[in-house]
């Protein structure tokens, strides 16, 4: 069954705490490694902005990423 629309638009509740955070709900448990390594890269920016705009532009391109993947799939299964 798809994600409905408002799960994956949803905004987190944010929380400096890693423990407090609410993710969207995963029913197709892809995104755990994500979150992890979401977690931890979080935890080692050591109030440096630089890391923080590292982490943004990763996520940026790889949600960019995942876009191109499902275009390219959605046309080759035509």
């Amino acid at each position: 069954m798809p994600a409905k629309k408002d799960q994956i638009e949803q905004e987190p509740v944010i929380s400096a705490n890693p423990l407090e955070i609410e993710w969207p709900r995963d029913e197709y448990q892809m995104t755990h490694n994500l979150r992890n390594e979401i977690k931890r890269a979080a935890a080692r920016m050591y109030s440096d902005k630089n890391k923080l705009e590292l982490i943004k532009a990763t996520l940026k391109v790889g949600a960019a990423h995942a876009t191109a993947r499902l275009e390219r799939d959605i046309r080759d299964s035509k």
